[in-house]
């Protein structure tokens, strides 16, 4: 039951914890370039990463809650139970 709560304790504080982590590595800096006489912002370097990390844990925590429930789903329901919670965790992922 530990290691539930554990899981679920990171997933909320590690994208928290990368957010900093990044925040004091990376330098703020602003790029901006002028096109057709606008001014266009481009997102920083900082912001590139906050959000790929932020993506990446949070595809990581749901790839591993999916192979969880197959995995529950074999070794208490059974085979056939299995095999369609697995065939609904694929599907769930095409649009």
């Amino acid at each position: 039951l530990w290691r539930w709560g554990t899981c679920i304790l990171a997933g909320f504080v590690l994208p928290s914890v990368i957010d900093c982590i990044a925040g004091a590595l990376m330098p703020k800096e602003e790029a901006s370039e002028t096109e057709g006489g606008e001014e266009t912002k481009k997102p920083s370097q900082v912001n590139r990463i906050r959000i790929l990390a932020g993506v990446l844990i949070g595809d990581f925590f749901h790839n591993l809650c999916d192979g969880f429930f197959i995995g529950a789903a074999f070794s208490g329901c059974g085979t056939k139970f299995g095999w369609t919670v697995t065939l609904s965790t694929v599907l769930h992922e095409l649009p």
